[in-house]
């Protein structure tokens, strides 16, 4: 037989490779491609200040806080240039940058679900006082409640070999002294805190805090019947109320404010890395009798109850 021409036989080589590759392309299997999860906005979440406050101070750390209802992540935007926190608790801490209006934005994420939640929040810069000190002490107190008060050093250049001196006057006539002191008000009001520090080489430094003093040292007691909607045996319990029907209001130690104008006060406390016990309590009848509710990472209950 004569040879095939040398083109000829580059010819079948080059079919004989097709074939051969489309029979391994036919035969292979088809791998699905993954499909991007669909995001769906499906709820509005909760956002509250904690501080109870629109406008805040840049030196200062404001907490916000979202419902204690179990969610993947928590994504917080501050509206200052600083970098998005995700966390995944009920609550986070922020020390604005910017001066002015920041617009504060929650996502919560829940599956493949999703809820979104704006808040503005102005800022203001803090004028420290000369040398750095400030009062450190609760902006709203108690009467006949002892309060803790503080002449704060914030700044290196107050820093001194020497002890420094401290006269305090707050306000209602009374005095006292060290950098560390309490006071209990007689009577409610708005007083003018001062506290004059003096120290060796250096001049003295006078300042100065407003303070409001509302309600009653009052404390109310109410027995109350508490049932968990998980289950679990009712109980009786016995709470000790303060301040009634005054806004802020002291609950077992916490601090629960009015919401709007009703006899509703809400607070948030003992928070932790499981999220925070959410108290909510309504007041009913000339203050005869309470219902509250109390939520925590495990366990929720409510709670109905009059006066003792």
């Amino acid at each position: 037989m004569k040879s095939l021409p040398k083109t000829f036989r580059q010819l079948l080589q080059y079919a004989f490779v097709a074939i051969i590759a489309l029979t391994d392309f036919a035969c292979k299997k088809e791998e699905p491609v993954p499909s991007t999860p669909v995001w769906q906005n499906t709820f509005t979440p909760r956002l509250e200040n904690n501080n109870q406050r629109d406008t805040v101070f840049d030196d200062e750390n404001i907490t916000f806080s979202t419902s204690n209802i179990p969610s993947d992540r928590y994504i917080w935007s501050w509206g200052d240039g600083s970098k998005s926190d995700t966390t995944h608790t009920i609550y986070a801490i922020h020390q604005f940058k910017r001066i002015g209006m920041n617009i504060v934005k929650l996502r919560v994420e829940r599956g493949n679900t999703y809820g979104e939640k704006t808040d503005s929040i102005w800022v203001k810069h803090h004028n420290i006082p000369h040398c750095g000190f400030r009062i450190d002490s609760d902006d709203s107190l108690y009467v006949q409640n002892t309060s803790h008060f503080v002449a704060n050093i914030n700044t290196e250049n107050c820093q001194s070999n020497c002890s420094f001196g401290y006269q305090w006057d707050f306000g209602d006539g009374s005095m006292g002294t060290g950098y560390h002191t309490t006071h209990s008000y007689s009577s409610t009001g708005r007083f003018m805190v001062k506290v004059r520090i003096s120290r060796c080489g250096g001049s003295d430094t006078m300042v100065q805090k407003r303070i409001v003093v509302s309600g009653s040292s009052v404390t109310t007691a109410y027995k109350c019947l508490c049932i968990s909607p998980l289950g679990g045996n009712p109980f009786l319990d016995t709470i000790q109320v303060q301040n009634l029907p005054y806004n802020p209001i002291k609950v077992e130690g916490g601090v629960l404010r009015r919401s709007g104008t009703t006899n509703r006060y809400i607070g948030e406390y003992n928070c932790n890395l499981n999220g925070c016990e959410t108290y909510t309590l309504d007041v009913f009848n000339a203050l005869d009798s309470i219902q509250y509710k109390v939520a925590k990472s495990w366990v929720e209950y409510t709670c109905s109850g009059r006066k003792l």
